[in-house]
């Protein structure tokens, strides 16, 4: 039964964790990660570099490149039947890299007594509701005492497991449906589990590119070694999970009952219990990093909403290299407008072939693209598909899959995005800097880099347009508006291409996380009696 669309899935008969040193054949890496180099940052990631496309996955390699002085180890945290091969070639200044993947399997059994059991039951609800670093600490303890060295399999399995399980339903959830309950702890707690008790890269800083489960790791890195941690956000994780658990239709929904428990302040439904969950993921993260950064006002508000302190807040844009995009020649011909993204449910293609069918009532001629990679949610992607040929746009929508950017970039009139969710998009940044412009829903960075931020000096103009989500009138009304008005179309151009140059240059970014990771110093945090893998 798939739970969430890109991360962790459950398989009936199998729950295991498989960690180790993977070597992709393009890649000189050590084999084993006890007593190695010390490193200078350790990245954590969750569903991304090295094996997904992406513009987390881009930024990430650029990171690493950008930062030649510091000596990179990564943690690659991702379901073990995705993983696929590099979709990067290795940074000559990446070290070490550790495959923190989640295979659902075999079954072991561990048994505690009543007393450690109810004890367990109650760190685990207070690691889904609460959301304190205390707790972590107090779990990793916990661990350290009763597990011993048992892998992530065990710690989800067995008959004083189940009585953990049947507690926290009871406790949490007494309504909702018991087997989508068990199914979903083991999910959730198979990422917990696995953020705590993967070995760790020996590094000065610890460096975070999303909460959730690599920011619970990051977190615990802390806690364990003393050594700081860091956040970068592209998109807000809480607030993604919360989408697509909204829109999941796996969840059995209790209707009155569900709202009648939410009134608790405790997880209600299965919906409740996995939002509750992330929220708390987050809240252990942003308690216990030095710096938390987003990439744009928006990023940083949604950040202290869900309980950052705004104190250690900061924003460190995203930034490329205009210069690679000025010789892009004109579109000529027949209009066309692309989608450049990975075909996936948050990026909401299905709204942009609506807004194209609208289009081609007043422009017949025009074309689209969806250009990017269609394997991520292969059911969404076949949906698309559908949704195409039912709208009769077979002949007028070519999907792409990855292309040149650039190439792209010198065929399009356009560039669109109906997403549900963003950070600050590269790619907006990127047909910026060629000239093109851009329509994009109220969401994340997008109505900053398209119109601009308030303190925008001097104020460039409308790179564009913006548009609410899930509106396909509202993208097809504005990309009638621009194609049919070149001049307006190549004015919006213009001024995206100005504030590209001006604000969200690549050199932003290098000396930005240069500064940051020359100068975090170490918090002060409560650190549970035990070794550190390099100790042992």
């Amino acid at each position: 039964m798939e739970l969430l669309g890109h991360f962790f899935k459950v398989r009936a008969n199998k729950c295991e964790l498989a960690w180790k040193l993977e070597v992709p054949t393009n890649m000189e890496l050590p084999q084993t990660i006890p007593n190695q180099t010390e490193t200078d940052i350790c990245l954590i990631l969750e569903g991304s570099y090295p094996y997904v496309f992406g513009g987390v996955s881009s930024w990430t390699q650029d990171l690493i490149l950008a930062c030649s002085e510091f000596k990179f180890s990564l943690i690659s945290i991702h379901p073990a039947d995705e993983r696929a091969e590099w979709r990067y070639e290795r940074p000559a200044n990446l070290c070490q890299f550790v495959d923190a993947s989640l295979v659902i399997g075999g079954e072991t059994s561990w048994v505690l007594n009543a007393k450690a059991q109810a004890e367990f039951t109650d760190l685990l609800c207070d690691l889904v509701v609460l959301g304190r670093s205390g707790t972590v600490s107090e779990l990793m303890q916990f661990l350290d005492r009763h597990a011993g060295q048992r892998d992530v399999a065990s710690l989800i399995s067995g008959p004083s497991v189940w009585g953990v399980i049947t507690s926290m339903y009871e406790r949490l959830t007494p309504d909702a449906s018991f087997i989508q309950f068990f199914w979903g702890w083991r999910s959730f707690f198979t990422g917990v589990f696995n953020a705590l008790r993967t070995p760790l890269p020996r590094a000065e800083t610890y460096h975070a590119i999303t909460t959730g489960f690599a920011g619970l790791m990051a977190a615990r890195a802390t806690i364990e070694t003393g050594r700081p941690s860091l956040l970068t956000e592209h998109g807000i994780y809480t607030n993604e999970r919360r989408i697509e658990l909204m829109q999941a239709d796996w969840v059995y929904d209790r209707h009155a009952v569900a709202l009648e428990g939410s009134q608790s302040g405790l997880p209600g439904d299965i919906r409740d219990f996995w939002i509750s969950g992330f929220e708390s993921l987050a809240g252990i993260c942003y308690d216990t990093v030095s710096e938390v950064i987003s990439l744009s006002d928006a990023g940083r508000n949604e950040q202290i909403a869900l309980g950052a302190d705004p104190v250690r807040c900061r924003i460190i844009p995203n930034g490329i290299d205009a210069t690679k995009f000025a010789d892009i020649s004109r579109h000529s011909g027949p209009p066309c407008v692309a989608l450049i993204g990975r075909v996936v449910s948050i990026k909401d293609i299905v709204t942009f072939l609506k807004a194209v069918a609208i289009l081609k009532r007043d422009i017949p001629d025009v074309s689209a693209l969806v250009v990017g990679p269609q394997d991520e949610e292969p059911g969404y992607a076949a949906k698309c598909h559908k949704v195409c040929l039912q709208l009769g746009l077979k002949q007028s929508v070519n999907f792409t899959g990855l292309q040149p950017i650039k190439e792209v970039l010198g065929r399009i009139d356009l560039a669109v995005l109906t997403s549900t969710s963003e950070s600050l998009p590269l790619v907006l940044l990127e047909a910026g800097a060629a000239g093109i412009a851009c329509i994009a829903t109220d969401v994340g960075a997008c109505r900053e880099v398209i119109d601009g931020r308030a303190d925008e000096v001097p104020v460039l103009g409308s790179g564009g347009r913006i548009t609410r989500l899930a509106a396909p009138e509202d993208t097809a009304a504005a990309m009638v508006e621009l194609l049919q008005n070149p001049e307006l179309r190549l004015a919006c151009g213009a001024a995206l291409r100005s504030r590209v140059s001006q604000y969200y240059q690549a050199g932003v970014l290098r000396s930005a996380y240069l500064d940051l990771y020359s100068s975090v110093q170490s918090p002060i945090v409560a650190q549970p009696d035990r070794k550190t893998i390099w100790q042992e």
